[in-house]
Order: C-alpha cells, then sequence, then structure tokens
C-alpha cells in the first residue's frame, strides 16, 4: 500500500495511507488535545483510529471525504447554506460542555502581541504603520474578549470539509481548548468576508463584528509569522492585511 505524503514541516508530518491518515507531531500537547476533541464534540469528524504517545507522537484518524469549503468558489445562494451549515457546526461546538482534558486555554491565547508586532516590524513584511494598527486591534479584542466555551481553535476553511451541498466533517483540532468563540468565526471568514453573514446566520444569536474584524486583524498576523517560519508563502496574508485596513 502506497504512501502519500499530505503535508510536512519541521513540526509535524501528515502521510495518507489508503483509507486513513498518520499524523506524526513532535508536540505531544497538540496530538492530546485532538484526541480528546475528537471524542468529545458531536459533530462531523473523523474517527480516532489509534494513538501512540512519545518524543514524535502518532495518531491515525479515518478519511473524511470532501473538498475543504473554501474551494467551492464565488458566492452564490447554494454556497452560502453551506456557509450558513459551518456557523451551525461551530455552534454545536461551542455548546458543548468542555471535557477536563481540554479545559486549558486555546492556543491562540498564549499569543505575545508585543513580539509579535516586533517580529513583523523588524522584517518589514508591510507598511509599519499597518502592522501597528492591526496589532492594536488585536490588543483590543484581547481585553475584551470571554474565554469560558470550548473552541476548535483553528476552524479554517481548509478544516471544512464538504461534499454534495453537506459538511462531512471538521479536521485538524490540534488547537482545541477553551476561548472566545468568535474567534472561531473569525477564523473561518477572516479571507472570506463575503460570507460572515451567512456563517452569522447559521451560527444565531447575537454576534459582535466588531470583535471578529479584531480577530481577523489577529490572525492575518500570526498567520504571517506562522507561515514564513515554516517555509511558506505568506503573501496572502500579507496582502490581506492592506484589505482588512481599506
Amino acid at each position: 500500500m502506497l504512501a502519500e505524503l499530505v503535508i510536512a514541516h519541521d513540526e509535524r508530518a501528515v502521510v495518507r495511507i489508503g483509507d486513513a491518515y498518520v499524523k506524526a507531531d513532535v508536540n505531544t500537547a497538540r496530538l492530546d488535545r485532538e484526541v480528546s476533541a475528537l471524542r468529545s464534540v458531536e459533530v462531523p469528524r473523523p474517527e480516532v483510529l489509534w494513538h501512540r504517545r512519545g518524543p514524535v507522537s502518532l495518531l491515525a484518524l479515518s478519511e473524511v471525504s470532501g473538498v475543504p469549503l473554501a474551494s467551492l468558489g464565488a458566492p452564490s445562494p447554494h454556497r452560502e447554506a453551506v456557509w450558513a451549515m459551518a456557523g451551525e457546526v461551530a455552534r454545536r461546538v461551542h455548546d458543548e460542555q468542555v471535557p477536563e482534558s481540554l479545559a486549558a486555554p486555546s492556543e491562540y491565547r498564549s499569543e505575545d502581541l508585543d513580539r509579535l508586532e516586533d517580529w513583523l516590524l523588524s522584517r518589514r513584511l508591510a507598511d509599519p504603520q499597518l502592522i501597528s494598527e492591526h496589532v492594536d486591534r488585536a490588543r483590543a479584542v484581547r481585553n475584551s474578549a470571554t474565554n469560558d466555551c470550548l473552541i476548535h481553535g483553528d476552524f479554517q476553511p481548509a478544516h471544512v470539509l464538504v461534499d454534495e451541498g453537506q459538511i462531512r466533517g471538521v479536521i485538524d483540532w490540534g488547537d482545541a481548548g477553551t476561548g472566545d468563540p468568535l474567534y472561531d468565526l473569525a477564523v473561518l471568514t477572516v479571507g472570506h468576508s463575503e460570507y460572515l453573514e451567512a456563517v452569522v446566520g447559521g451560527y444565531g444569536g447575537s454576534v459582535d463584528r466588531d470583535r471578529i474584524n479584531g480577530y481577523w486583524s489577529w490572525r492575518r498576523l500570526g498567520s504571517i509569522r506562522w507561515m514564513i517560519e515554516h517555509g511558506f508563502d505568506a503573501t496572502d496574508d500579507i496582502e490581506g492585511l492592506t484589505v482588512l485596513g481599506s
């Protein structure tokens, strides 16, 4: 049986073997969180086949059919309906009781915004004033954020798989923990603001769009550093700062 390398960088690798995916990760806690989330939440998700802890931890997951939500293309009533379903899924996650194993804050909460700003400014990746403005937005939303429900932590469209107009599974739960539910909605829509209203409609209830805007800034800034440090192209995120700032 052939193995297909899906992604690899200095922290983790994902390999497809038949109808299973095997993750290898040097961050044992990250895979522990993923296993806890997958065994706790009642939303479409992969099945945990087996899990081995060690210096390099391993996790085998069942395949989830479908394509990433973001690949559906330009807005249409059909596509907006699927994005609304993603909002519904987010609500179901946020309404879950937090298991003891996931009571710690989600990874994003540990971001040092001062250090992040210094890192970005030192590399002159964008206009310094623009970077500082976005960092100020991130600081403001951090100061007003709640930290009291279970969140996915990396609820980007690439992690929401869709097939035949239905959400078949949410993958990559390694950043799960407690946090502000609006962070998940912001991560989902940061590059797809045209679907924000559909997502909010599916999510239901009152949603503070100013806080989502602040998280958009935070997410873009953090993504720029992560992409560059892991050897990926950060052009889209850098250009996204200008779009958010307009």
